[in-house]
């Protein structure tokens, strides 16, 4: 029996579950704009207790990277990462974009609002990618037909669906989906000068 953990705080939520070769055993998911870094490690554990499941249980812990929310993607690949090592068990990192597309027969594009009238889009043929992640207007993806999936609920149930099916590969260790350049800026002052 594969059981694997899986949650996500890429959006303005904070979900998690447990599945045991395909069935959910638990979920738990609640919107939040922030607040997830706090939420997360209890919601966990819930999910654990209520499927009866210990850290030594698990076969994997999936994780989703993105692309979404510049913080809660780092909240949650670092805790996958540092939680894995722990437990003994492999990090799959699943796109939020792959998960969408996940069980999709033929070629589809999937787009996902990245807010500022923008979409994280990419395409894929059978759940497989067929190019990398891209910014595009939301009009744009609109007149060309695309899917636009609102971002208020995490594929969480899909995230553990993939990762079950990369048990046993050489995944990587999960690392945050950026599509879009950060916010922040490197300061154009100089920096002040410490005295000894």
């Amino acid at each position: 029996m594969t059981r694997i953990l899986a949650f996500d705080t890429s959006g303005p939520y904070c979900a998690a579950c447990v599945t045991a070769d395909g069935a959910v055993l638990a979920l738990r998911e609640q919107p939040m704009q922030k607040g997830q870094a706090e939420h997360l490690m209890p919601m966990v554990q819930d999910v654990l207790s209520t499927a009866a499941l210990d850290w030594g249980d698990l076969d994997a812990i999936a994780v989703g990277t993105g692309p979404g929310n510049f913080t809660g993607i780092r909240i949650s690949v670092a805790a996958a990462r540092g939680l894995a090592l722990a437990a003994r068990c492999p990090a799959i990192g699943i796109s939020i974009l792959e998960a969408h597309a996940a069980g999709v027969a033929g070629q589809t594009t999937i787009a996902l609002e990245a807010r500022r009238a923008q979409v994280f889009v990419q395409d894929f043929e059978n759940g497989a990618a067929t190019a990398p992640p891209r910014i595009a207007a939301q009009q744009e993806a609109e007149a060309a037909g695309h899917v636009i999936r609102p971002n208020t609920t995490a594929p969480i149930t899909a995230i553990a669906r993939v990762a079950a099916r990369r048990i046993g590969a050489d995944n990587p260790r999960p690392t945050p989906l950026y599509v879009r350049a950060p916010d922040a800026e490197m300061s154009r002052h100089p920096v002040p000068r410490i005295l000894p």
